[in-house]
């Protein structure tokens, strides 16, 4: 998240999204050789859709210009997203409230020190945000990261990679209901192929499966 809101600030929401697109799709290469999973013709082709959908997402808020800084948090984020599912599948004996409970402390201590360490420490807050960040506190960071997280140990990295790219069509979503933003072409079809490639990669797949499944046992 610090590296992720550096590059924010740095080299823009557009470039910084598409640099974190690469995460998923380094996980997806790798997750066959770190977990054994195997890789079939419908995620592959669910992948390239979702990536795709991103592209068009994210292309509208490009900015070429930015700090070497920046592109190196933007780098940075991919980096720590690989890192993050990796060591939570690996982390197998800790499970339920116990694994957001340990990661969100550790994440305070972190962002403690780091804004001790810069002098950033001057923090004001409105009455008019007491609200909103309440509700980020409770409900996104709180119960959103624990369904996340109880989660990554019980379906394959893969599929993670996958559907982690709804993120980034929902937010589109959202601000467009609830901020008023305009939607652009780009962002229709961005949206459109990540919902075609979450359907690819993982209901084909899992109806593919289920079927062998089915075969198996009435052999």
């Amino acid at each position: 998240w610090m590296f992720q809101y550096e590059a924010y600030r740095e080299i823009g929401i557009g470039m910084t999204s598409l640099i974190y697109c690469l995460g998923p799709a380094v996980l997806m290469a790798a997750a066959p050789f770190i977990f054994g999973e195997k890789t079939t013709w419908n995620r592959i082709a669910g992948f390239s859709l979702v990536m795709a959908g991103a592209v068009f997402l994210s292309i509208s808020g490009l900015n070429s210009n930015g700090s070497s800084w920046g592109y190196l948090c933007g780098a940075m984020t991919a980096f720590a997203y690989v890192s993050m599912v990796v060591f939570n599948k690996k982390a197998g004996d800790i499970e339920g409230m116990e694994n957001p409970a340990f990661q969100l402390t550790f994440a305070f201590i972190t962002v403690f020190i780091c804004t001790v360490l810069t002098g950033k420490m001057s923090v004001t807050v409105g009455s008019g945000d007491i609200i909103p960040l309440i509700v980020l506190g409770i409900v996104n960071t709180g119960f959103g990261c624990l369904m996340y997280f109880m989660s990554i140990p019980h379906i394959e990295a893969q599929t993670v990679a996958i559907c982690d790219y709804i993120e980034p069509a929902s937010a589109v979503i959202f601000s467009a209901v609830f901020l008023g933003e305009r939607m652009d072409p780009g962002s229709f079809i961005g949206m459109a192929l990540i919902a075609c490639g979450v359907i690819t990669g993982e209901m084909l797949n899992r109806r593919k499966i289920s079927e062998k499944t089915h075969h198996s046992t009435d052999c």
